[in-house]
């Protein structure tokens, strides 16, 4: 049994499927890095109106259960290290790039807090001194 699991957004996002990931109920503790909690907020925002509403119920009950870690001086330093190991394609969109730079803050964050990450997004495998958990 895990203490606390960080999910990253395709992780939390799967929390409010039919069938959300097993190893769900072996964490006495979800957490949420801070770059996923806007990350799941601008999908709410630029939700379609009939959803909208009930999708930020969700969002907010998630984080009320959640504990939220958030940068501090201490997480620049494992950025500026995590960011040093993934080279940028020079042709890379500036979506692309967005996505991989709030990857990072959530990986620099994992790192800092010794929290294992739940996720599906092959780029954090990376990472040295990551825990990914996939489901």
């Amino acid at each position: 049994m895990l203490e606390e699991l960080a999910l990253d957004s395709s992780a939390a996002i799967e929390i409010f499927g039919d069938q959300p990931p097993a190893v769900l109920e072996t964490v006495d503790r979800i957490v949420l890095p801070l770059p996923v909690v806007g990350e799941l907020r601008f999908g709410v925002v630029n939700a379609a109106e009939p959803w909208r509403d009930r999708l930020l119920t969700q969002l907010d009950r998630l984080i009320s259960r959640a504990r939220i870690v958030a940068a501090d001086l201490e997480t620049t330093k494992t950025y500026a290290t995590v960011r040093a190991q993934i080279p940028f394609p020079t042709n890379m969109s500036r979506r692309r790039e967005g996505s991989l730079l709030n990857d990072l803050w959530i990986a620099a964050l994992c790192i800092q807090h010794e929290l294992p990450l739940l996720t599906n997004d092959g780029d954090f495998e990376r990472i040295e001194g990551l825990q990914v958990i996939h489901w």
